[in-house]
């Protein structure tokens, strides 16, 4: 007599290869962002084509269930924006049956296809497949009227299959991180705040078995943390890097995993100064915003995120969205790709979405920022220029699942995500210098805790961004705003 446990795995401790989930979304995000052109050049014909991503998974045929509860999560994880479909037949390759799961969306809403293919990627039974295999482009349908019959055609511009990768991991083992993280949790009731983390969600990353692994849920659920002890408790279930999403989120825990409804986003400014950018010039990008908000009464909180970037987050309570003068930035940059009909209907949908807006408001606000503080080495997501003498305002990180460092967490680099200053505090060079040698010593944090700047959660008004890109969007680019005006009559 024998038992059968079905196909021997991998173990964990010696699973070394894993994809690289944040290098592989930044690759698809490039490749949607060309097939989304392609299909914003068709619409002039009247018919705006929708976009696609589909991937490609593996399946060892002696063990069909190795996903385990992965294909189910396929139709569970996508907002609305997205519809998840099976297109494409089962291929054999090798011992191997090729699954193929597809997501399509409006070209305007490929940012949430990332958003669903963030979710199931991060799944662990991804890193037993020996690769992933992803293919992108537009998608037209025909129907038949008499039948009602409706097909999908498929008009491929990229493959690419993705191999796993040797990630080394931060730290040896989970004890190796404990003496660099049991001085950063001591300050622990300096991270947590209420309003911070109230009806947040929690990412983080967690070491296990000499793996880190990158962590949204827990259990089934998402992770939140309602008091400093479970903020310790995730410590000692092993997580050490800490991200905070950048909304906020009415929905139970269970539910919400790509919020759609009853959310609204906090505005950060994500600074990325390239690689030849002086500490100077920095400086003078963060100053010219500092004034700038002060000078429209904006409470702000300026964060250092360990190695050369800082977020500036506007906290709202409330998110009023813009009833007039407002076309958004994506309508504008692909007017001329587009026809009436379709201009009126895409104005009208991104318009509702508050995470649209506020990527909007962004991109506004460094243009006014770069023309005032003549910073001319200063863009935004959406410019013409970038590079490593440039200093980058990347709108795009605010989505409705995206998430930025907590303070005083410890990054993979073993350095400390510090604020540095709000409203009514300078931050000159002999305060950046300081955070920067108390971030790249996290170990000895204490002593300096009484110089470590506690985080006062003050809400801004709902209006705000509203009345900004109100007045200021068509001042900003007048000529494209006004040609689209006349087009859709507004």
């Amino acid at each position: 007599m024998s038992g059968d446990l079905g196909p021997e795995r991998v173990p964990l401790a010696r699973l070394k290869k894993r994809y690289n989930c944040e290098k592989i979304l930044k690759e698809i995000a490039a490749k949607l962002e060309e097939s989304s052109r392609k299909a914003w050049s068709q619409a002039k014909k009247g018919i705006l084509q929708k976009v696609y991503c589909t991937i490609g998974l593996p399946i060892p045929e002696e063990d069909p269930k190795i996903l385990g509860d992965f294909p189910s999560k396929v139709y569970e994880v996508p907002p609305k924006t997205v519809q998840p479909a099976s297109i494409l037949p089962n291929r054999k390759w090798k011992n191997f049956s090729i699954s193929y799961f597809t997501f399509y969306s409006n070209p305007y809403c490929k940012e949430d296809i990332l958003t669903t293919l963030e979710l199931l990627l991060e799944h662990e039974r991804i890193n037993y497949l020996p690769f992933i295999g992803e293919e992108d482009g537009i998608m037209d349908f025909s129907r038949n009227f008499e039948t009602g019959e409706t097909k999908l055609y498929l008009y491929p511009l990229h493959k690419t299959n993705f191999k796993r990768e040797e990630l080394e991991p931060p730290f040896k083992s989970y004890y190796d991180f404990l003496p660099y993280y049991l001085n950063v949790i001591d300050v622990m009731g300096k991270m947590y705040k209420k309003e911070l983390y109230e009806n947040t969600n929690l990412a983080l990353s967690r070491i296990s078995e000499d793996l880190v692994w990158t962590r949204r849920t827990k259990d089934g659920k998402d992770i939140r943390a309602n008091s400093p002890s479970q903020l310790l408790d995730l410590v000692s279930w092993g997580a050490f890097e800490f991200f905070l999403e950048n909304n906020k989120c009415l929905l139970e825990q269970t539910d919400c995993r790509a919020c759609e409804k009853n959310c609204w986003p906090n505005v950060t400014v994500d600074i990325d100064p390239g690689l030849k950018v002086p500490q100077a010039k920095l400086l003078s990008v963060l100053d010219t915003i500092h004034k700038n908000f002060e000078d429209e009464d904006v409470k702000y909180t300026t964060k250092f995120t360990g190695k050369r970037g800082f977020h500036i987050t506007a906290y709202f309570n409330d998110f009023k969205l813009p009833e007039s003068n407002y076309i958004p930035l994506r309508v504008l940059r692909h007017a001329e790709e587009m026809s009436v009909k379709q201009l009126k209907q895409v104005v009208e949908n991104l318009s509702k979405d508050p995470f649209e807006v506020a990527r909007d408001f962004i991109r506004c606000k460094t243009e006014q920022w770069k023309n005032v503080g003549n910073l001319d080495f200063l863009v935004h997501d959406f410019s013409t220029f970038d590079g490593m003498e440039y200093t980058k305002v990347d709108a795009s990180s605010v989505k409705r699942r995206g998430y930025h460092r907590a303070y005083y967490s410890l990054t993979t680099k073993a350095t400390a995500c510090l604020p540095v200053c709000t409203n009514g505090i300078k931050l000159d060079k002999e305060l950046f210098e300081k955070m920067k040698r108390i971030s790249s010593n996290p170990w000895e944090i204490l002593k300096y805790e009484k110089e470590l700047m506690d985080v006062d959660v003050k809400y801004n008004d709902s209006s705000y961004v509203k009345d900004f890109l109100e007045e200021y969007e068509r001042k900003i680019f007048e000529r494209q705003f006004n040609k689209v005006k006349s087009r859709i009559g507004i």
